[in-house]
């Protein structure tokens, strides 16, 4: 049983004692009983945004560790970035490195041909050209 369930169960056990405390007219154990209701009802709220954050935190790690195996798979070829070998659900390139470098971002480049037939690289976000390597 977790410790959201354990407040509940005590909150339940709060409300019965306080109605048969009622009905024994005693004011110092009603009094008691309502100064310990509002201190497992704090620290019932405050379960459970501990609970969220934990939730938060977990789903951070794992993006951390796909960011990191991503991180450690890219591969410099010339001017730009391959994955090798690529992770599940990533193909394999290129990518920018401008974009990769700063923003932390994989932008796949697309081929482009300069007027004078020289092929390229080319970033659409970042609009940078870099020349392909044969």
């Amino acid at each position: 049983m977790g410790a959201v369930e354990s407040f509940k169960i005590a909150l339940d056990a709060f409300r019965v004692m306080q109605d048969l405390a009622g009905s024994a007219a005693s004011a110092e154990l009603n009094r008691r009983i309502a100064e310990a209701y509002a201190a497992v009802t704090t620290a019932y709220a405050d379960a459970i945004e501990l609970r969220e954050e934990n939730v938060n935190l977990k789903r951070q790690l794992a993006d951390d560790s796909e960011q990191r195996a991503l991180r450690e798979a890219l591969s410099r070829e010339g001017d730009v970035y391959w994955l090798r070998p690529p992770p599940p659900g990533h193909h394999d390139g290129p990518f920018c490195m401008l974009c990769s470098d700063v923003d932390h971002k994989l932008v796949t480049v697309t081929e482009f041909t300069t007027h004078d037939s020289k092929p390229e690289w080319r970033c659409r976000k970042c609009n940078q050209y870099v020349p392909r390597r044969m």
